[in-house]
């Protein structure tokens, strides 16, 4: 799954070249742009109101098209931006945040777009700096709800933002509503400020730890997505493999793996490399096994964990094992990449099922630090522990959770009153 997150830096660049360009220059653009027969709305209302977050929200929603990328080149060459596409015919790479085609218009009729450049240019900063008053006003607009205005601000910097819309708050609505709720001309609305959408991305890094917003944000449109999602459920395996290609002593690929959004060995098995008979009672790794949905833990050696990710796709499922090669991957979606001392130790062996043979992978995970928010979070999903010694630190992993006794569960870092709030704004929008 390498190349699924370049659009990463392609909405950045594009909107540093916004930036640049300024209102008329994003006036001249927007209309040099070949939308392919469609009228934008934000073009409808006067050139002079076109504002960056409507025009990004209406580039997204060309996504929702069967083949988008003939409009993005053509931004592409326009706004004369260097960065590269996602691959054309690449649908794994063009997974983004999209808006509603009639919710794509923030500043409205009789509105101006101020206000929304102010917010735009707030944005940008790697730190971003946005004023909470800003904030407010820009979702006090009549037509702008919480999922239209944070999908934009992730399409203008998806480093610093995650939307919240129909994706995240699937893991907001199997709990109780807080009663924050104040009644708006009968029907229940709710306001959300940007100390709570702060609190809400800190608490969502605090479970996916190491990972970035706009990584978080795509794994949870893959488990909540309506066709195919990924099954992270009772059906689950975990699974175990070593960033050390060759040996604990050898190089760590980690930043390969990170990078690819996949892991890999360099043999059938140890000391056996692609293409080479197996020896006679040599034991080779299960490299067709993991499904999507199973769960890999990846670590350096036995003591030093490098991350969890969840399994969407296997090129060596179906293929005989005399035919592996090099070249496959198992590819993950990575829900944990911090680099966490493990509590105890993990088995040597290379790749693995985590189960009997290899019974201190999943305690030294489960009790480190580190990990131990995601792997709640996958009891959460109904993943069974595997087959293991009692943890060897003095915190073992805990039971499961019940649904009365949620208080303890690290979702609960996400999943407080200032998103409950979130929760009835976007009742509100649907």
């Amino acid at each position: 799954m390498k190349g699924i997150f370049d659009w990463v830096p392609w909405f950045r660049a594009l909107s540093a070249r916004i930036v640049e360009v300024g209102e008329k220059g994003l006036i001249d653009r927007a209309q040099s742009v070949d939308w392919k027969g469609d009228n934008p709305a934000f073009l409808q209302f006067g050139v002079e109101k076109i504002d960056p977050l409507s025009f990004l929200a209406f580039l997204s929603s060309k996504n929702n098209m069967k083949e988008p990328f003939d409009i993005f080149e053509s931004v592409h060459h326009t706004f004369g931006i260097e960065a590269s596409l996602p691959e054309k015919g690449m649908r794994e790479a063009w997974v983004f945040p999209t808006a509603n085609p009639f919710k794509a218009l923030f500043f409205g009729q009789s509105g101006e777009p101020d206000l929304f450049w102010d917010l735009f240019r707030q944005v940008q900063p790697e730190s971003s700096t946005v004023d909470g008053d800003i904030f407010r006003q820009s979702l006090n607009r009549k037509g702008v709800g919480v999922a239209m205005l944070t999908q934009a601000m992730c399409l203008a910097n998806p480093h610093a933002f995650l939307p919240i819309d129909d994706y995240t708050k699937s893991l907001i609505g199997q709990f109780p509503a807080a009663d924050v709720l104040k009644k708006k001309k009968d029907k229940l609305k709710a306001t959300i400020t940007l100390d709570d959408y702060r609190a809400i991305m800190r608490g969502a890094q605090d479970v996916f730890r190491g990972c970035e917003l706009y990584e978080i944000g795509r794994f949870l449109y893959e488990y909540r997505k309506k066709q195919e999602p990924i099954p992270v459920n009772e059906k689950s395996t975990y699974f175990h493999i070593s960033t050390s290609l060759h040996g604990d002593k050898g190089d760590d690929y980690w930043d390969d793996f990170e990078r690819e959004n996949a892991v890999r060995t360099s043999g059938r098995a140890s000391i056996v490399p692609f293409g080479k008979p197996l020896p006679e009672g040599k034991q080779r790794y299960p490299l067709e096994k993991p499904k999507p949905g199973d769960v890999m833990l990846v670590r350096r050696g036995m003591t030093k964990g490098r991350g969890v990710g969840i399994v969407v796709q296997n090129d060596f499922k179906g293929v005989e094992p005399s035919a592996f090669d090099e070249h496959m991957r198992i590819h993950v979606l990575w829900i944990n990449k911090s680099a966490t001392e493990l509590r105890g130790h993990a088995a040597m062996f290379a790749m693995n099922h985590v189960g009997s043979a290899t019974k201190g992978a999943f305690p030294a995970f489960a009790s480190a630090a580190g990990y131990a928010p995601s792997i709640r979070l996958l009891r959460d999903f109904g993943v069974p522990d595997p087959p293991h010694n009692p943890s060897p630190g003095p915190d073992p992993p805990g039971p499961l959770p019940t649904p009365n006794d949620q208080t303890e569960h690290p979702l609960n870092q996400i999943l407080n009153p200032c998103i409950e709030r979130a929760l009835d704004e976007w009742r509100a929008d649907m």
